[in-house]
């Protein structure tokens, strides 16, 4: 659950009001995000979806499955925002899901680009997240 620890401080970073909206909902990241990141979208997103998605995977590495996640996330921001209790939170996931992938990807390159979100600074996030992980032990 390295990437879904790497996912919380990301939001932490950059939508922090969607971070705090889906802890007040108690709906953890590691219900959804763990199976975003462990299938790559597949049976998340529509099959044309996921293979846009990889074919941004093969060219730019792993990064874009988290630029993928936090687009998703900022564009149900307002929805989310309105939440009041978890079944809320997750009939906005379910809307993300359906959202034209092009207008995902444009949000990921647009607010979470490679100045934003980079494989330098996903390692360094992991990391951190197994150390933090290996003390709890």
């Amino acid at each position: 659950m390295l990437d879904v620890e790497a996912l919380t401080a990301l939001l932490e970073r950059n939508l922090r009001a969607v971070k705090e909206r889906l802890e007040m909902t108690h709906l953890p990241l590691t219900s959804f995000a763990a199976q975003w990141f462990m299938c790559a979208y597949v049976n998340v997103l529509s099959g044309a979806s996921v293979i846009r998605v990889w074919d941004c995977l093969l060219m730019e590495g792993v990064v874009v499955l988290f630029r993928v996640a936090l687009a998703l996330l900022k564009a149900i921001e307002g929805e989310l925002g309105m939440a009041t209790e978890m079944e809320d939170a997750v009939a906005a996931l379910q809307r993300a899901r359906t959202l034209e992938i092009e207008t995902v990807l444009q949000i990921a390159h647009s607010c979470f680009g490679s100045g934003v979100v980079d494989l330098s600074d996903l390692m360094q996030l992991r990391s951190q997240a197994m150390s933090a992980m290996s003390k709890k032990r």
